[in-house]
């Protein structure tokens, strides 16, 4: 079995560091689309009342 050429190996790990750092863009939009939406409804709530009183 002959060894990988040390570009690949290069390419191998960018593309590791890449995809991890895309991973981790992609979870803090979800985060922050998901903490937008909780304050939104919570803004509903407070306003409901505020109505109802």
């Amino acid at each position: 079995m002959r060894n990988p050429r040390p570009s690949n190996v290069m390419l191998s790990i960018i593309m590791a560091i890449t995809t991890l750092f895309t991973l981790f863009a992609i979870g803090a939009l979800i985060n922050h689309f998901a903490k937008n939406f909780v304050n939104e409804q919570e803004l509903g709530k407070l306003e409901q009342t505020n109505i109802q009183a």
